[in-house]
């Protein structure tokens, strides 16, 4: 008693001094950095405290990892951890903490797409591992509150949540190495995302349990094992051999139901039965599972199952009711019944009704867990009504209509076949939480087998506009399966009174240029379209009588017989679009222009702007025949810079008010009145060539003036132009100020002829400059001058002749021969 009464004596005192000789601060410090180093990730501790009666340590606000990382390694958050250990039995070797406390912990990590590595197995306890302790230990109370785990995709979708985790144990090790544990664990909402949607969908959880494990023969037996799914009771029994070891051998039995169930919207995927307020349910469930065999740890787990492993499990549903607030009738007489085993997922049956509404499903997945085999028969019968009553009380979808399918799908999840007939009736659908527009008087005819979609009847009324479809769809399996070398091929015929294509656009903030469009399916699909719209709107153009043929072979587009009315003229367009490079599509086209306004035109146009800056100075009837190649971007955005053309331009009875090449002739001639110049034709033969606009021979002018233009204009806008003007003698003045007076003469001399002026643009487009063509200008008035000139001797030969003749007039021949010797 002496000795023992020591030992305790000098334990606390070890306690006091170190409590005293290193500051709690510096030990939570010290906590930290060991914390950080041992993890490989940052550790945080607010504070640290240590108690002496009982002995504990408790820290607070643990933070472990980083909560904004995309990495594996999960972020964890703690309130509080807390051990208390009992000191008096360490005097008969026995340890026993009286208390382990983890309060609101919080796990949020990332699922990662990399495999994760089969964990080494751990080695077999050394001999003197195996054998019997002298000393005993004890866990009076381990106790989680209020925990949460969170799992996420790497795009911030949630997979799996679990929330309001407690958990309540105790623990006791023998010095025989019998470990026995017991205790319950409960999980307030479970979430768990599925392909159908979620299950779970705030289904409770609780586990009790009492575990016995020898430590020597490795084997853990379950004594006690109830599971609660929400409020179906499932009891778990069996061994576990070699439960540390590689080889693990089970021998487990999960047994529930059949137990009535008063909410069994949990156990069913969301997105067929989503939640909604005020909603009550009831039903019949069991689930019945055994697991017998061996699985090696080391190895891929599913190419084990059905081979060393094997297991049957089996769900059923029966007498399942669903009563909506906001439906007619309620959803009776579900049954859902899936047996699974190593070779096969049977379906049974899934099946419900609901006033006029059917659903019945069955079939089988076999191979499952390798190379799925499908073979399902699905018919339903809706009224969309009954849709959706069903709806989350904050849904904005709004529908009615009927709906009838029979459809059988089998053959591989990755080249599955389809078959059956699908209707449906006046259907309406709208949602307005979306900028999509309404669905209305949606009617369906279509039908399918193997190779073929046949579409009979496809007519709607979407927002403002209206289609009518029919056609085919063949050989539509080469869509879904990557590895066919096959071709699908389509026929389809569309038409519309009215067509507005921008109600049916992305919104702008929703999108942009750069936004990349998916074409990869043009490689797999070879068709026909034929389309006939009386008015169509797109981007705010307007449109009418669209008619046109476009085929579809090998990715490239070929466009015949393509018309339409647009502008208040009249546009006919042919050509290609090869699409085979997806990432650089290349177009050559021919286009036909007839009548039409220009001042529309350019100022849609904002590309075709970008040569000679005309938008909202010119206005007039334009006409023109074009070819033009030319290469896309990934978003199907033209590239300028890759653009040839050519072509003549006609513009009738055409107008130029204001330009800025118009103002500085107006400035540089001294001739307010070239401001607003009416023209009565415009002929501009033109060539563009890796997107420069080249110029040659450009005519336009009127009664008053006339104008030949040559030269080039870049992208960025800068040009370089030889214009060539004939100008009436009333701007005279202008011109004199820019010539030298000794010309004066030669240019003016006759007030009625015109005056030919060149000059010379350089610059920007938007701001040119203007000047006197020195070279030209001096070479037309020398070729003026030698005119005059030789004008000058042909008078004076004509004055010598007259004289003669003259002279020669009425004498006689003998006075003839005098009068040409004194000539010459």
């Amino acid at each position: 008693m002496i000795i023992a009464s020591s030992l305790l004596g000098a334990l606390l005192l070890f306690i006091i001094v170190v409590s005293l000789l290193l500051p709690t601060e510096k030990l939570r410090k010290m906590a930290e950095a060991k914390a950080s180093e041992s993890l490989g990730v940052p550790v945080t501790i607010k504070s640290l405290g240590i108690k002496l009666f009982p002995v504990g340590v408790s820290l607070r606000e643990i933070q472990m990892g980083t909560e904004t990382s995309k990495s594996s390694i999960p972020y964890i958050s703690i309130d509080e951890f807390s051990v208390g250990l009992k000191i008096l039995p360490l005097i008969k070797k026995e340890v026993a903490i009286d208390y382990i406390l983890i309060d609101k912990p919080v796990i949020k990590m990332v699922q990662s797409e990399v495999a994760n590595e089969p964990a080494e197995s751990p080695s077999p306890l050394k001999n003197s591992e195996k054998e019997s302790s002298s000393v005993s230990l004890s866990l009076d109370k381990f106790k989680i509150v209020s925990g949460e785990v969170h799992v996420f995709d790497l795009q911030g979708n949630s997979l799996i949540s679990l929330v309001e985790i407690n958990e309540t144990l105790a623990a006791k090790v023998s010095r025989e190495s019998l470990i026995n544990l017991d205790g319950k664990l409960t999980i307030g909402k479970i979430s768990i995302a599925i392909p159908g949607g979620s299950i779970g969908q705030g289904l409770s959880f609780s586990l009790e349990k009492r575990l016995t494990y020898d430590q020597k023969s490795d084997f853990l037996k379950i004594e006690k094992g109830i599971v609660h799914l929400g409020e179906l009771p499932v009891e778990l029994i069996g061994s576990i051999k070699n439960a540390t070891k590689d080889n693990v051998e089970m021998d487990l039995l999960l047994r529930g139901g059949p137990t009535s169930v008063k909410d069994i919207m949990a156990y069913l995927p969301a997105k067929m039965f989503p939640q909604v307020e005020g909603v009550s349910s009831d039903g019949i469930i069991s689930l019945n599972a055994v697991f017998k065999g061996a699985i090696a740890k080391s190895h891929d787990v599913v190419e084990q199952l059905g081979k060393s492993l094997d297991y049957q499990l089996a769900f059923s549903l029966k007498k399942g009711r669903l009563v909506y607030p906001n439906l007619p009738k309620p959803i009776e007489d579900i049954e859902i019944q899936i047996d699974v085993n190593p070779l096969v997922a049977l379906i049974k049956n899934i099946s419900a009704h609901s006033g006029s509404s059917k659903l019945k499903v069955q079939g089988s997945v076999s191979q499952y867990l390798k190379n799925p085999n499908m073979m399902i028969d699905a018919k339903l019968a809706a009224d969309l009504n009954e849709f959706e009553a069903m709806q989350p009380k904050n849904s904005q979808v709004k529908m009615n209509g009927q709906v009838t399918a029979d459809i059988a799908i089998k053959g591989s999840t990755d080249k599955p076949k389809a078959s059956g007939s699908l209707e449906l009736k006046s259907v309406n659908v709208s949602d307005a939480s979306t900028e999509l527009p309404p669905v209305k008087n949606l009617n369906v005819k279509a039908s399918l087998n193997d190779q073929l979609v046949l579409i009979r009847q496809l007519s709607l009324n979407l927002g403002q506009s209206d289609l009518a479809v029919s056609g085919q769809l063949s050989n539509y399996q080469a869509l879904i399966d990557s590895k066919s070398k096959k071709m699908a091929s389509f026929e389809v015929s569309m038409n519309s009174k009215n067509l507005n294509l921008d109600e049916l656009m992305v919104s702008e903030k929703e999108a942009t240029s750069n936004e990349k469009t998916d074409l990869g399916m043009l490689e797999k699909i070879n068709g026909t379209i034929k389309l006939h719209a009386s008015r169509v709107k797109f981007n705010k153009m307007d449109i009418k009588n669209v008619v046109g043929n476009a085929y579809l072979q090998n990715g490239i587009f070929n466009l015949k017989q393509f018309s339409l009315d647009v502008f208040d003229g009249s546009v006919r367009l042919s050509g290609i679009a090869n699409f085979k490079n997806i990432k650089q599509p290349k177009f050559d086209l021919n286009l036909d222009l007839k009548d039409i306004k220009a001042a529309a035109l350019l100022d849609y146009a904002q590309n075709l702007n970008r040569y000679g800056n005309l938008a909202g100075f010119l206005t007039g009837d334009l006409s023109t025949q074009i070819s033009f190649q030319g290469e896309l971007d990934e978003a199907l955005n033209l590239k300028m810079d890759k653009l040839n053309s050519k072509g003549t331009l006609v513009v009738k009875e055409t107008k130029l008010s204001n330009h800025p090449i118009q103002n500085k002739l107006s400035t540089f001639l001294d001739a307010p009145s070239l401001k607003s110049v009416a023209l009565k034709n415009w002929l501009q033969p033109f060539e563009i060539q890796g997107g420069k606009l080249n110029i040659k021979d450009m005519k336009l002018g009127n009664d008053d003036l006339h104008l030949d233009v040559s030269g080039w204009q870049a992208l960025d806008g800068s040009t370089k132009m030889d214009l060539n003007m004939e100008l009436p003698n009333k701007w005279a003045k202008g011109v004199k100020k820019h010539i030298p007076d000794r010309f004066e003469s030669l240019l003016f001399e006759n007030p009625d002829s015109k005056i030919e002026v060149p000059l010379e643009l350089t610059g920007k487009i938007v701001s040119p400059a203007l000047g006197l063509n020195q070279s030209k200008m001096t070479a037309n008035l020398e070729n003026r001058l030698q005119a005059k000139l030789q004008q000058e001797k042909s008078k004076l030969q004509e004055k010598a002749v007259d004289k003669t003749k003259n002279a020669i007039k009425d004498k006689a021949p003998q006075d003839l021969k005098k009068a040409i010797k004194k000539l010459f």
